[in-house]
């Protein structure tokens, strides 16, 4: 039987049993499920409406050939909230000195690299900061410390960052920031 083991709630999900007859007798299929539904029960392929209600269902599927021969084959399939990824804002850049947000760098001043981020599932975050120029502290937490640098030639400095529930969901920020003497 051809269908994921593991769904997400209220999905419609393709499903197909795989039989032959050894005689060429055109097959009929009965499908069954204890929660959700099938848009036909009668037919191969058919689509199950998977429940709302997170659980284990099994789909029986037996095929008959009309002349005695029957056979059925039985799947269990995991319904579960599937992971959803952490909502994370755009990068901020505040002075570490005033704790005013900034728009701009002026090298050698010192920077927290900040964001909100949540996870709608609760999950734990993970914190990954990077940048081209300059010096990075705590680069895997919120906030991450970052010295700007101190170079004439320098005229923008990428901020990037990935966030991480661990379970999948990542999503990824990036900010351009000029240099200004």
């Amino acid at each position: 039987m051809n269908i994921a083991s593991e769904i997400a709630p209220g999905s419609r999900n393709s499903v197909t049993a795989i039989a032959t007859d050894p005689d060429g007798d055109v097959l009929a299929y009965s499908w069954t499920v204890n929660g959700g539904s099938f848009s036909n029960t009668a037919i191969n392929p058919t689509n199950w409406t998977a429940p709302e209600m997170p659980g284990s269902y099994r789909i029986t599927v037996t095929v008959n050939d009309g002349k005695g021969g029957t056979d059925a084959m039985s799947k269990d399939i995991t319904v579960a909230e599937q992971n959803r990824p952490p909502v994370v804002s755009d990068i901020i850049v505040r002075d570490r000195k005033t704790q005013a947000t900034v728009d701009y760098d002026v090298p050698g001043t010192q920077y927290d690299l900040l964001v909100n981020a949540s996870d709608p599932d609760g999950d734990a975050l993970t914190f990954n900061w990077n940048v081209t120029h300059g010096t990075l502290s705590n680069s895997n937490s919120n906030p991450a410390l970052w010295a700007s640098p101190y170079s004439t030639s320098i005229t923008y400095v990428t901020l990037s960052l990935t966030v991480s529930d661990g379970k999948g969901g990542v999503v990824t920020r990036t900010r351009e920031i000029e240099v200004r003497w």
